[in-house]
């Protein structure tokens, strides 16, 4: 199956969105921050990433404009989360930072698994 980073600042939601990807049978690597994400994505370039927009550091709309403008991960599926949600903070997701899709918190883990499937694909 795929490699997929999940960069959150909080431990309880890295662990549920690993639980819901362990059952499809992905192998999971975890970051804190957005320093972190980006420093895991040059040792272990991941198949798919998903971002917390809020995160200490760097957030997770920064993360993704720099994987996105780099001609080696720009290719790299990633989807922005966050919490509260608004129709603003998803415009602002897919459209200023380049996200393939956003997701709002709390997540469907059928929703996240249905978003990881089709960018999969």
């Amino acid at each position: 199956m795929a490699r997929i980073l999940v960069a959150d600042d909080q431990p309880l939601i890295r662990h549920s969105i690993k639980q819901t990807l362990a059952e499809l049978g992905h192998e999971v690597t975890e970051a804190v921050n957005g320093v972190e994400a980006l420093k895991k994505i040059e040792t272990n370039k991941p198949d798919l990433i998903i971002l917390d927009v809020m995160m200490p550091e760097m957030n997770g709309q920064q993360v993704c404009r720099r994987i996105k403008s780099d001609p080696e991960s720009k290719s790299l599926p990633v989807i922005l989360m966050t919490a509260p949600w608004t129709s603003m903070d998803e415009w602002l997701a897919l459209e200023t930072s380049s996200a393939d899709r956003f997701l709002a918190k709390p997540f469907d883990s059928a929703a996240l698994k249905k978003l990881i499937e089709e960018l999969l694909a």
